[in-house]
């Protein structure tokens, strides 16, 4: 009787479930379509989509391509960098969801849209397209505040190398919202690669800040709802609650840590294409910082003094960034001081070397007077070196107040 009781139970909460399911979602798509100011008409134009083939596109930075049927083909690209540009003429407002059928989409490549409107001839606008692999991916475009007006042109950029796998644009289609177009946008939220940064190492963000839905929100509904109907069930018939609650819980907890393997599974490929079986030093070549590892090489071979020495590493900028920590890291066993935007006068001596990376308006150096000058202070230094990241001096002398 008992064994009866737990399988009808089990039985009830996934059927409450799949029903939580479709009022969660209906619910959300339904209102989402009905309350969206963009599926209105507007100045009396319905919305209607935008369909581009590859074809529609003409070649302005590449290095090798053709047109295959319909299809936009880059054989090479021109110093890693090749844009595809096509004329329109659409509503921004009307149609906020972008969908892009592409091939050949490697590890290496990486893609952003471009567009001009009609009201800002002059600009230029671009919003960075996250994928991960070959395929159909939707994006939400109102992720750009800049996405308005009358669209005159539309571009797509590819960068990186596309190696013996040519890259081929099928489509670019622009839609307006509607529950069919929402949903792919979601999902691809929810499950496309958001790509690294410097923060990486510390946190997975799954899903970007501006995306429509937060998966957890959704689930968290879906798991209440389907509570809610099993407890109105149990009043109906007998079920095993403690069974049928921690089914409920217990079933969109694992769909939504299955989002997020799939997240690690993504970036676990990535990863391994950018960074398995190479060198420590193509590795940091490959990383999101290779002219600052190259330009440490360049201070490690010819320019820092023994080890030992005091160095003082100097941005603009009084935090603590990614780029002066990477720096010191390079640059390690050196005696690196990795504070401040200015020198501090009273710490100075002679045979102290500055790091200035980057520029800084407020440092000065005088090639005359042999001398570097910031605020009220100047002190006697050489410069060491001269670099588009940064400047080298070594300190001969007190500074003066």
């Amino acid at each position: 009787m008992a064994g009866n009781i737990q399988l009808k139970t089990l039985a009830t909460a996934f059927l409450a479930l799949v029903l939580a399911a479709f009022c969660t979602g209906g619910g959300y798509f339904l209102s989402f379509e009905l309350l969206n100011p963009y599926s209105l008409e507007i100045a009396g134009e319905p919305a209607r989509s935008v369909a581009l083939s590859g074809s529609d596109f003409r070649p302005l930075v590449f290095d090798e391509g053709r047109y295959e049927d319909d299809s936009s083909v880059l054989l090479a690209l021109k110093n890693g960098e090749g844009i595809l540009e096509a004329t329109v003429d659409l509503q921004a407002e009307q149609l906020p969801f972008l969908r892009l059928d592409v091939r050949g989409l490697q590890a290496s490549l990486n893609t952003v849209l471009y567009w001009r409107v009609e009201d800002r001839p002059g600009a230029v606008f671009g919003l960075p397209l996250q994928q991960a692999r070959d395929g159909r991916y939707w994006f939400n475009l109102r992720q750009s505040a800049d996405w308005r007006g009358r669209v005159t042109a539309v571009a797509l950029g590819v960068y990186g190398d596309v190696g013996d796998t040519p890259f081929t644009l099928d489509n670019m289609h622009f839609t307006p919202v509607s529950i069919a177009s929402t949903a792919a946008v979601i999902w691809n939220e929810w499950t496309g690669f958001r790509g690294w940064s410097h923060r990486s190492i510390n946190a997975i963000r799954g899903i970007m800040p501006s995306a429509l839905q937060y998966p957890t929100t959704l689930f968290a509904a879906w798991s209440l709802i389907a509570a809610i109907i099993l407890a109105i069930v149990s009043r109906i018939t007998p079920l095993a609650m403690t069974t049928a609650f921690a089914t409920v819980i217990l079933v969109p907890w694992l769909a939504l840590d299955a989002l997020w393997q799939l997240q690690l599974s993504t970036q676990l490929a990535r990863t391994s294409y950018q960074f398995a079986g190479k060198s420590m030093p193509d590795r940091h070549r490959a990383d999101l910082s290779p002219d600052l590892y190259e330009y440490a090489q360049h201070l490690q071979r010819e320019v820092m003094p023994e080890v030992g020495t005091r160095v003082f590493l100097l941005e603009n900028t009084p935090r603590m960034t990614y780029r002066r920590l990477k720096l010191q890291y390079f640059l390690l066993p050196h005696n690196i001081h990795n504070y401040d935007r200015l020198p501090r006068v009273n710490n100075l001596r002679e045979g102290d070397v500055i790091l200035a990376l980057g520029e800084n308006p407020e440092l000065q150096y005088d090639e005359a007077a042999q001398q570097l000058t910031w605020q009220t202070h100047d002190v006697p230094a050489s410069r060491l070196d001269s670099h588009p990241l940064g400047s080298v001096y070594r300190v001969r002398g007190a500074a003066d107040d």
